[in-house]
């Protein structure tokens, strides 16, 4: 029943865009897609069966977070990341029901999060 009633909440959910973190949409790299409305996290988080959406999203409301769905080869994961002044640090990243992700797409996150970092730096971008 708890699937089918989530599937009457997303149908029904007002969308709402996180404003303070679509400055973000910017830095792309590939396998990264960057979630920026509460439609779209509800989703990952009802599609990755992990928590979010619920523990989350009101810190991706605030600019505080950002929630990446990340498709890596045939690896599927959800990459949480804090902001913190002027960096952003890794939080979590997690495959379907917190399963753990492989030593390669963690070293492919770490290496994006250095990349987000100095294109944060280039471009002098001030986080609030």
């Amino acid at each position: 029943w708890t699937k089918e009633i989530m599937d009457i909440e997303i149908a029904d959910m007002k969308d709402v865009t996180a404003i303070p973190i679509l400055p973000f949409l910017e830095f792309k790299q590939d396998g990264f897609k960057l979630l920026t409305t509460k439609k779209e996290v509800y989703a990952e988080g009802k599609e990755m069966g992990h928590c979010v959406y619920t523990n989350y999203w009101s810190s991706v409301m605030s600019g505080n977070y950002l929630v990446y769905q990340v498709d890596w080869f045939d690896e599927r994961a959800t990459l949480g990341l804090n902001i913190y002044g002027d960096e952003i640090k890794f939080n979590q990243c997690y495959r379907h029901n917190n399963k753990s992700i492989s030593s390669d797409l963690s070293a492919y996150v770490n290496n994006f999060i250095i990349e987000l970092n100095k294109k944060i730096n280039e471009k002098n971008y001030i986080i609030q």
